[in-house]
């Protein structure tokens, strides 16, 4: 095949027939010992090192976390209290509350292991910057009307619920 192309011997005489020419689609024969040292490191870079979380860390998460989403079910039961005292709304809001807890405990459980964790500094900083984000809510709220208005406890409501679900969040993370 190689005389069809070149049919003089000089032109095939530098080629060998089972010599490898280098092109760039072809793959490199060396294997990784043969590499220099400076190709490749084992060890991780600074954002990929893995951060072991000891069971007592672990422990307070999800005892946060738990404390967050019923803290959030409770804002959830308050806003929907604030429709009406009857027997139909009381069970829609008891229904929405377990429907709340429930999803967040699959959430937590399917997914505590893939999600990036704050660092304790950074999750204080969320948890007092919840606390204090609720007082002022809270003062807002208690500010704009009386409490025998349903207004002041709807909003209260959702202000419990946010509170809530933050601390969850801050907890998950």
């Amino acid at each position: 095949m190689l005389h069809d192309i070149a049919p003089n011997d000089q032109a095939s005489a530098g080629f060998a027939p089972d010599s490898r020419t280098a092109s760039p689609l072809q793959v490199s024969y060396e294997y990784p010992s043969q590499l220099p040292d400076y190709a490749y490191s084992p060890q991780l870079l600074e954002r990929q090192k893995i951060l072991n979380e000891s069971m007592l860390s672990r422990l307070i998460r999800i005892v946060l976390y738990i404390i967050g989403i019923f803290i959030a079910a409770i804002g959830l039961f308050g806003t929907f209290t604030t429709f009406g005292t009857s027997d139909r709304v009381t069970s829609i809001a008891l229904f929405f509350m377990f429907a709340l807890i429930t999803a967040s405990v699959v959430i937590f459980i399917r997914t505590r292991k893939r999600m990036r964790k704050l660092r304790w500094p950074t999750r204080f900083w969320w948890i007092g910057g919840d606390i204090a984000g609720f007082f002022m809510a809270a003062a807002l709220v208690f500010a704009v009307g009386k409490l025998t208005d349903p207004l002041p406890n709807y909003l209260f409501g959702i202000t419990v619920l946010a509170f809530g679900l933050v601390l969850a969040g801050a907890a998950y993370w």
